[in-house]
């Protein structure tokens, strides 16, 4: 997958959340970041997911594919219309947050910074592309996508990440998830969405 960041995607990104405007600093800087990551090619965008049927279902619980239950009262209730539920993760792989390391380690921290917000940028952007891919695939089976979810979500607890990794066949683009729950690649996410009519 083609995932472009660019210094202006990354202002919009931080800027806001920090309260001003990129400075004109920190944007040489970024911009300088961005050209040496594409130089080392430390991004390596991969998606995988898959659609499972529901089978069963209840309050808090649904049945996919006639084998597999999972609980979450959350997407129970986001997605009591929906035939079908679509297990999604994606991935910037593991350089860019092996580089921000190395950096920080080195004292050369402001770098790191804008390398780390680079590439939670690039990840919300594929994540936004899996969102596209599954609107179009649904729009093709007749059918329309809700919006995404994701474990750690009031109602969606954080410990059915190890099953939603699985039944988006994470291990396919290389995202595990450690003992203490957190996903490797560090810059992964996974994601949930029902396909349905209306």
């Amino acid at each position: 997958l083609d995932l472009p960041p660019d210094a202006d995607d990354v202002a919009r990104a931080c800027g806001p959340r920090r309260g001003r405007v990129m400075p004109p600093g920190i944007r040489r800087c970024t911009s300088s970041v961005l050209s040496q990551m594409y130089e080392e090619r430390w991004l390596a965008p991969a998606i995988s997911y898959r659609i499972h049927p529901i089978t069963d279902r209840a309050t808090d619980w649904m049945e996919l594919s006639g084998r597999t239950r999972l609980s979450a009262p959350l997407l129970m209730h986001r997605l009591r219309r929906a035939s079908s539920v679509v297990f999604g993760v994606c991935t910037i792989g593991p350089k860019l947050s092996q580089q921000a390391s190395a950096w920080f380690a080195g004292g050369e921290r402001l770098k790191a910074v804008i390398l780390d917000d680079i590439g939670t940028t690039a990840l919300f952007k594929l994540g936004d592309r899996l969102e596209a891919l599954i609107s179009k695939q649904s729009s093709a089976m007749g059918l329309e996508a809700s919006g995404t979810s994701s474990p750690g979500e009031e109602g969606f607890a954080v410990t059915a990440q190890a099953q939603v990794l699985e039944l988006a066949g994470g291990g396919d683009i290389g995202v595990v998830l450690t003992g203490g729950g957190v996903l490797v690649p560090h810059k992964s996410m996974t994601s949930v969405i029902g396909l349905g009519e209306q």
